[in-house]
């Protein structure tokens, strides 16, 4: 089940975002490269599972209910993404050969290979440590607990995880927005995995995968015609992640101890999305930023960050323009 559980990870979100970019996004567009379709598939998928524990914390549903809930809407949307993708190839093929010739591919430069070899070696080193590591750090968390507390009682934020008894001051309404929690729940009743491999193992290496995907995307947007610059870039980013391993509180900390917390996914995978979106002016993946961020980081973790960047991004880019029109 594991294995059919990381294919879902990947062709679940593949699925949505590229259908959802081919609507959306720039149709073509030129920026756009696969791993988008992956981020931006997550984001639509960890939007899905807020809708479902929603309804669930809100209208005092049954966990094993909403989860329910949940496969219809991923079924519903995966159908018309299957529809929608299905007309594209249609028209594309249709449209073959009508269209400018293809370039050929730039060939590959010796230091552009060794800075490449150098970066998938950094990647690989660090997701054998996630799946050989422990998690020694999670003390200051209670994901693993709270989706062991989902999963035997089969209903959300009903029981204290620590205590095993109910609330009796209740929790704030902010935290009870905040689904990861449950999605992981849901996984792990879905796929029959362990909380235990699926918080600690499963979710690291995924958001290890979408940080290197995000940040790639800002290579392509710094380097667009210079791979030896992007491989480098990775190369640094990679090296970086092992740097601050050594840090409590920064991005490489948190994607080698604590890849499944809402505030490694912020900093990690959606402040560099919404870095690149921010530089080249697209609004419609800062908004998907936002949101996801709004389902995933409690305010005491200092949620709004995202768009705080966009914000800044947007100020710095008219003073700019300004400074240049003078």
């Amino acid at each position: 089940m594991i294995v059919l559980l990381c294919f879902a990870l990947i062709m679940i979100p593949w699925l949505f975002g590229r259908s959802f970019l081919l609507l959306f996004g720039r149709g073509s567009g030129e920026k756009m490269y696969r791993g988008d379709f992956i981020l931006t598939g997550w984001i639509i998928c960890i939007g899905l599972a807020e809708a479902a524990h929603l309804v669930a914390v809100l209208l005092g549903q049954s966990f094993s209910r909403t989860v329910n809930l949940m496969i219809l809407m991923y079924g519903v949307l995966g159908a018309l993404c299957v529809i929608i993708l299905s007309v594209h190839a249609l028209i594309c093929r249709r449209s073959r050969g009508r269209g400018r010739m293809a370039m050929k591919p730039s060939p590959i430069g010796r230091r552009q290979m060794v800075f490449s070899l150098l970066a998938v070696g950094v990647f690989l080193s660090q997701i054998l440590f996630l799946i050989l590591g422990s998690c020694e750090y999670r003390q200051w968390d209670m994901t693993l607990e709270t989706v062991q507390s989902i999963l035997e009682t089969d209903g959300v934020y009903q029981v204290n995880p620590l205590t095993g008894r109910p609330y009796t001051a209740g929790i704030p309404s902010r935290i009870k927005i905040l689904c990861l929690p449950y999605f992981y729940a849901a996984l792990c009743d879905l796929f029959g995995v362990a909380p235990q491999l699926l918080v600690c193992r499963v979710i690291p290496v995924a958001v290890l995968v979408l940080s290197y995907l995000a940040y790639y995307g800002l290579a392509r947007f710094f380097f667009p015609e210079e791979g030896e610059k992007r491989a480098l870039f990775l190369l640094i980013v990679g090296l970086l992640f092992w740097a601050g391993g050594f840090l409590y509180g920064v991005e490489g900390f948190g994607l080698l101890y604590a890849g499944y917390r809402g505030v490694t996914i912020r900093g990690a995978v959606l402040l560099p999305m919404v870095v690149r979106a921010g530089l080249e002016k697209r609004i419609l993946p800062v908004i998907l930023c936002v949101l996801a961020e709004g389902c995933i980081v409690w305010t005491l973790y200092g949620a709004g960050q995202c768009l705080l960047v966009a914000v800044g991004l947007l100020v710095c880019g008219r003073i700019g323009k300004e400074a240049g029109s003078r």
